[in-house]
């Protein structure tokens, strides 16, 4: 079993229309962008990385709202200094997908194994990528690590350190994936951006924003059918969850 901890990086107000299918675009809602960490096993296990450059992810933003840190936000290396852990103490990194508040902090876990959907690294590197400007740092750090034999393209179905179970979802981004493992929540399902909040999954609204939108459909059909907690990469009530002082 794995001791999760949440990690917030940044805030915003998003577009509803962001959030889900069909919702107005003008009303928001606020939500936070989170990587989570995993011990146990003798592994450090991290589950995306954050937004780790305010200017730079201010520069990817759908919508109106500006993303912003508040009390209890920091970057990814300050919240792993506050919980006693060096960066390169990472055992693993599992990237749910490529945009640039999820996987911006990677270049800083120059010893872990990084796992990333064969369909979601074709889609990083590919010429026509709108955040490329952004990603560059991150790019030529994955060919860096790929060269060294720490990258894992992987498909649905994987396994990460024996005991992690990756489900591969076109929907939100073309190589979209989520990442099963057991937690003291129990089976715990992290969607990334499979879903924004748990309200997707309550109301069953796919998101709205997302390259494919049947992928989309099928990656919530899969949330409401898991036996376990669902963790997402922007709901608040994620973070709740876990109690006061449980993060860095």
């Amino acid at each position: 079993m794995y001791q999760a901890k949440i990690l917030p990086t940044a805030r915003i107000h998003c577009d509803e229309g962001v959030l889900f299918r069909g919702g107005e675009k003008q009303r928001t809602r606020p939500i936070n962008c989170y990587a989570y960490l995993l011990e146990g096993n003798g592994r450090k296990v991290l589950i995306d990385t954050g937004v780790k450059d305010m200017d730079a992810v201010n520069w990817t933003k759908r919508g109106a709202g500006t993303w912003r840190r508040e009390d209890g936000d920091a970057d990814l290396e300050a919240h792993l200094r506050g919980l006693g852990i060096r960066p390169e103490e990472i055992t693993h990194v599992i990237l749910t997908h490529a945009h640039y508040d999820h996987i911006s902090a990677v270049s800083c876990m120059k010893n872990a194994q990084i796992f990333l959907s064969e369909a979601e690294w074709t889609s990083l590197f590919a010429e026509e990528n709108p955040m490329g400007p952004v990603l560059k740092e991150v790019r030529e750090f994955l060919l860096q690590q790929q060269e060294r034999g720490k990258v894992c393209l992987t498909q649905d179905g994987s396994i990460v350190a024996e005991d992690i179970v990756l489900h591969v979802f076109p929907g939100h981004s073309p190589g979209s994936q989520m990442a099963e493992a057991q937690t003291q929540f129990g089976p715990t399902l992290f969607t990334g951006d499979a879903v924004f909040l748990l309200a997707n999954v309550e109301e069953k609204r796919p998101i709205g924003f997302c390259a494919i939108p049947e992928g989309a459909e099928q990656a919530l059909a899969f949330c409401r059918k898991f036996q376990g907690v669902c963790m997402t990469g922007h709901d608040p009530a994620c973070e709740a969850r876990f109690g006061e002082k449980t993060h860095g």
